[in-house]
């Protein structure tokens, strides 16, 4: 938190009022610097998500930055070069016991590389996405891997971000064609498969010819072929990125559409959505981003329906009872209260202050 407290310019490397920048775009002066609304943006996920290793979603209209708060975090991580995934608390249960050097003689990851970042955005912003990481955070590698890219170039470059560090930019069609089964559902797939249909398997998830060969060259083929696919469920899934971004997450409405599901395969505790309209009359589509955000925070869909949805739309019709508009008023009154540390919220009354008197011209 201290290098995020420099990067927003509370204070220097000295404890001064300077931030130091050591090549970056400052944040903190010019015209193009963070607004009050987008420096708590920051902080707050930087609290909720990185320090905390949770979820969170911001919530802010349109306009006001949410991309940039995003990628201000981001940079903090490149910038001092924090290894989040030292932290995972999924990764340490699988230590107990082990000493550093014992766990970095098993980890596949050198323990040099940078953190992996995975954003999932709808395909029509990511390259805008990487303009805005272009401008203010050019030094962090940044990867896209678009809908034009082959099976072959998908996988090498799937694999070269998980190894070497920086951003994956993926849209929404490509990551659910990336990231298709449950590690489980995989495995037993892969079990049932003979060595020619590993093989074909391999080829068709763009696996090169020369990776094949090595593995029919091997003492175990069938082994080595089963190793290599399930190598990339690493990447995506588990132990999977060190930190996730949904940009538009409240297109995961719907817990049964394939992008809400395979985000869900995602073992990674540090989940971010950033979304204009979190709340559009419909309480289980607010359950499905809030429940991936930060599972089990709101029980079960049926305990949900019970304690919230239900007697939230029992008061809010025109013929409704003053006994259940009060359980209506106390039921909102309460979720919002729980949900008060997961979402940070802001609309356009921010730039009230920032924006030029408003003048009406009447034509006649």
């Amino acid at each position: 938190y201290h290098g995020v407290k420099i990067l927003l310019g509370a204070e220097d490397h000295r404890g001064g009022q300077n931030e130091n920048t050591d090549g970056w775009p400052s944040l903190v002066t010019g015209e193009m610097s963070l607004k009050a609304h987008q420096k708590d943006g920051v902080r707050f996920i930087w609290k909720r998500s990185i320090e905390a290793e949770s979820g969170c979603v911001v919530a802010h209209c349109m306009g006001l930055g949410k991309t940039l708060e995003a990628i201000a975090v981001i940079r903090c991580i490149f910038q001092y070069g924090l290894k989040l995934r030292e932290t995972e608390p999924q990764r340490e249960a699988k230590q107990v016991g082990q000493t550093e050097k014992q766990r970095e003689a098993q980890s596949p990851i050198p323990k040099e590389r940078p953190a992996c970042v995975l954003i999932v955005a709808p395909k029509s912003t990511i390259y805008n996405w990487r303009e805005e990481f272009q401008r203010w955070a050019a030094k962090v590698t940044v990867t896209v891997i678009d809908s034009n890219a082959s099976k072959v170039q998908r996988l090498s470059l799937l694999k070269k971000w998980y190894q070497s560090g920086g951003v994956l930019l993926l849209g929404y069609e490509t990551f659910v064609s990336v990231c298709t089964l449950k590690r489980e559902e995989w495995v037993e797939k892969l079990q049932s498969q003979t060595l020619t249909e590993l093989e074909q398997l391999a080829k068709e998830r763009g696996w090169s010819p020369r990776d094949i060969e090595d593995a029919w060259r091997d003492a175990r083929p069938q082994e080595k072929l089963t190793e290599m696919l399930l190598e990339e469920l690493n990447w995506l899934q588990n132990p999977g990125p060190d930190l996730v971004i949904v940009d538009e997450a409240h297109k995961l409405k719907d817990r049964q559409r394939q992008l809400c599901a395979r985000l869900s395969c995602i073992q990674t505790h540090r989940r971010v959505a950033l979304t204009g309209t979190p709340f559009q009359n419909n309480l289980l589509e607010y359950y499905a981003m809030l429940d991936w955000v930060k599972p089990g925070i709101l029980g079960t869909v049926k305990d949900y329906k019970n304690q919230y949805v239900e007697p939230i739309e029992a008061g809010q019709h025109t013929d409704s009872s003053q006994k259940d508009v009060k359980r209506m008023k106390r039921r909102a009154h309460a979720l919002h209260n729980k949900l008060n540390q997961v979402i940070h919220r802001r609309d356009h009354t921010v730039l009230e202050r920032d924006l030029p008197t408003k003048r009406e011209y009447v034509l006649y």
